[in-house]
């Protein structure tokens, strides 16, 4: 499976693949190769595009300091561009990626085909931001080791258990320098979305 880095300004993100295109967007405590096991059934069928989102790997956060949910949505646009996926790719956001899915759909439905939610949602309610918000003092307070491995565990499985994948192992080195600061702009909000709405004009529509 050939992998392939392509250039885009201030983004990490590999294509693989050949066939209608599928955009894969990972959650809050991962980055892009949350995917790596997956990638080679899917690019059996499909030109999977992967992209670091901002703040993750090697792309850079986003300028404004506490960004919205939009600001994501818009900057995954960007990148859609960039890299010149058609508006016909379907798109699957994981966690809070999904989260960044629908605000895309909301704001750019008329820029992708189908949308594929995993374990997220149309709203983040107030009581489950009550663990991040935790996690984010911690690290503020103490830094990222201090809750590395309570956050790792909460993805996947204990990080020092030798059965995990070595993406995960090396998901774990990326997050221990995080700077402080980072988990803070995580703090994202998405306002309740009413799923009858017509999402800005496109035929965006669930996977079937």
């Amino acid at each position: 499976m050939e992998v392939r880095q392509l250039d885009v300004p201030d983004t990490d993100v590999i294509q693989v693949g050949q066939g209608p295109d599928l955009l894969l967007l990972h959650t809050l405590l991962a980055e892009r190769t949350v995917f790596d096991r997956a990638l080679p059934e899917l690019a059996a069928k499909y030109r999977v595009t992967i992209p670091n989102l901002p703040g993750y790997g090697g792309t850079p956060p986003l300028e404004n300091p506490s960004p919205q949910v939009r600001d994501y949505a818009d900057r995954i646009v960007g990148i859609m561009d960039a890299v010149g996926l058609p508006n016909d790719t379907s798109v699957l956001g994981n966690g809070a990626g999904g989260f960044m899915s629908v605000s895309l759909a909301v704001n750019h439905g008329d820029r992708f085909g189908k949308l594929i939610l995993a374990d997220t949602g149309p709203g983040f309610p107030e009581a489950a931001k009550a663990p991040l918000r935790f996690l984010a003092d911690k690290v503020e307070a103490d830094g990222m080791e201090a809750v590395l491995d309570a956050a790792m565990f909460e993805c996947s499985q204990r990080a020092t258990s030798p059965k995990i994948p070595a993406s995960f192992q090396n998901a774990r080195l990326l997050w221990q320098p995080v700077t402080p600061r980072l988990l803070l702009r995580r703090r994202v909000r998405l306002p309740m979305l009413k799923w009858q709405m017509k999402l800005a004009g496109s035929q965006t529509k669930l996977w079937s």
